[in-house]
């Protein structure tokens, strides 16, 4: 959860189109351009949650 707080204060205005980008991927979430992004960025972020640092990124 820390990484997506970090991600409004240090990456601004990518957390403002990521938003605007929740509702066009969940209505194409079907098809396979999108599934294959969400397979490499959720398990992606899995990985950084699992991770020990101490640096926000």
């Amino acid at each position: 959860m820390i990484h997506l707080a970090a991600m409004f204060g240090t990456f601004w205005p990518m957390p403002a189109f990521a938003l605007m980008a929740i509702a066009p991927i969940w209505w194409a979430r079907k098809a396979t351009v999108v599934q294959f992004c969400l397979a490499w960025a959720i398990p992606s972020w899995i990985v950084f949650k699992l991770v020990a640092t101490k640096l926000p990124h």
